[in-house]
């Protein structure tokens, strides 16, 4: 996936995520799915993700921020919303932040979306993935400028930081 050979990577990645795989193998299936147009797989790495949220789960640990992620970028926004806010009250920190950022962007309410993304990124983060949502969250909320940049220091950081979200990036700066 990070040299941009989508096609190489589901060839090794459809054999090697089984079910005792770990819920982040299961979502970067579930992502490369979709980035190569395939929603239906998409769709059954995007259960067998939940699935092993829920394992966790049930083993006492807390997934609400990673859920939230997951729900926000594939799944279902609402619901993003309600893990995001969980796991920050959980858990205050720059991830959580993001995630709450992101599900509410998601969810429909960008402008209180930048104000979270804006608080992960206040200690300076490189992550492509925070620039990405605090990029598209400020398009949404309407700071143009501020979304731009944030979304060309994503793909400055890493042109393929998602097989997803990078193109969308770009199509973003491009429109």
């Amino acid at each position: 996936i990070a040299r941009g050979d989508l096609a190489r990577a589901l060839r090794i990645l459809r054999p090697s995520v089984g079910a005792n795989s770990a819920w982040f193998e299961h979502a970067a299936l579930a992502e490369a799915e979709l980035a190569a147009g395939r929603p239906a797989a998409a769709r059954r790495a995007l259960a067998a993700t939940r699935a092993a949220f829920a394992d966790l789960r049930a083993g006492g640990e807390n997934t609400a921020t990673e859920e939230a992620l997951v729900e926000a970028t594939y799944g279902n926004a609402r619901r993003a919303v309600g893990l995001a806010r969980r796991g920050y009250a959980l858990a205050p920190s720059v991830r959580s932040a993001d995630s709450l950022g992101w599900a509410l962007t998601r969810g429909g309410d960008p402008g209180a979306g930048l104000t979270w993304a804006r608080r992960a990124l206040r200690l300076g983060s490189r992550d492509p993935l925070f620039l990405y949502h605090a990029g598209i969250a400020a398009l949404e909320a309407g700071e143009r400028g501020e979304g731009r940049r944030y979304l060309r220091r994503a793909l400055a950081l890493n042109p393929r930081f998602s097989p997803l979200l990078a193109p969308r990036a770009r199509g973003a700066l491009a429109a």
